[in-house]
C-alpha cells in the first residue's frame, strides 16, 4: 500500500505540473495559444486653430500720400516694411477640410483693402496645408485658405501664409474719401467646409 501511495503521488504531481505548464501562468484558461492580445483605444480629436505672427507687432500703418501736382490723386503706401504670416493647425475627420475667411471690422467709404496671401505656406509645415487665395476684404468675409486638411504650418515669424495688405482709393466712391484716422481690425477665422 505504501508504494501504491508514493506513486500515486508522483503520477498526480507530474500531471499537475504538466496542465498547469500549458495553460501558462495565472491564465486559468486552457485555450491559450502561441499569441495573445488586448485593445488600445486612440482618440483624436478634431481641432482648428489660427494665429497671426509678425515681427514685435502685428499692426500695420499706412498713409495716404498727397499728390504732387494739382489735379492727381491721392495714393496709399505703407509706413514700414512689415511682413505678417498666418500660422495654423488643424486635425480633420475622414472626408472634411477646413477652411480661413478674413473680414475686416469696418469699411471706410471711399477705400479697398487688398489681400495678398501667399498660395502655399513657407517652409516647415507638415500635412495637407491650405491653397492662400488673394482677395479684396470687406465685412462678410472672404476665404482666404481653402482645403485645409490635418496638418500644421509651424508657429512664428516666416511660418505659414505670408500676407501682404495694400489700400488703394475706390475710384468709383472718390467722393466719400473724408479726411480723417481709420482704425480696422482684421479678423480671421479657421472653420469646417
Amino acid at each position: 500500500m505504501k508504494n501504491f501511495t508514493k506513486t500515486f503521488a508522483i503520477i498526480f504531481f507530474i500531471a499537475s505540473a504538466f496542465t498547469t505548464s500549458a495553460m501558462g501562468p495565472g491564465s486559468g484558461s486552457s485555450s491559450d495559444n502561441d499569441e495573445d492580445s488586448h485593445l488600445l483605444n486612440i482618440n483624436i480629436p478634431t481641432h482648428a486653430m489660427v494665429s497671426i505672427a509678425g515681427s514685435n507687432s502685428t499692426t500695420i500703418d499706412f498713409s495716404a500720400v498727397s499728390p504732387e501736382l494739382a489735379g492727381n490723386n491721392v495714393s496709399f503706401e505703407q509706413e514700414s516694411e512689415k511682413k505678417l504670416y498666418l500660422n495654423y493647425s488643424s486635425i480633420v475627420s475622414s472626408g472634411n477640410t477646413n477652411s480661413i475667411d478674413a473680414k475686416v471690422s469696418n469699411l471706410p467709404d471711399g477705400l479697398k483693402i487688398n489681400l495678398n496671401i501667399s498660395s502655399s505656406v513657407n517652409g516647415g509645415a507638415k500635412g495637407q496645408t491650405g491653397t492662400g487665395h488673394s482677395v479684396s476684404l470687406d465685412t462678410d468675409g472672404k476665404t482666404v485658405v481653402s482645403e485645409i486638411g490635418s496638418c500644421y504650418t509651424g508657429n512664428g515669424v516666416g511660418k505659414g501664409h505670408t500676407l501682404d495688405y495694400s489700400v488703394e482709393v475706390d475710384e468709383s466712391n472718390y467722393h466719400l474719401l473724408v479726411a480723417t484716422e481709420h482704425h480696422i481690425t482684421v479678423t480671421y477665422t479657421i472653420s469646417g467646409d
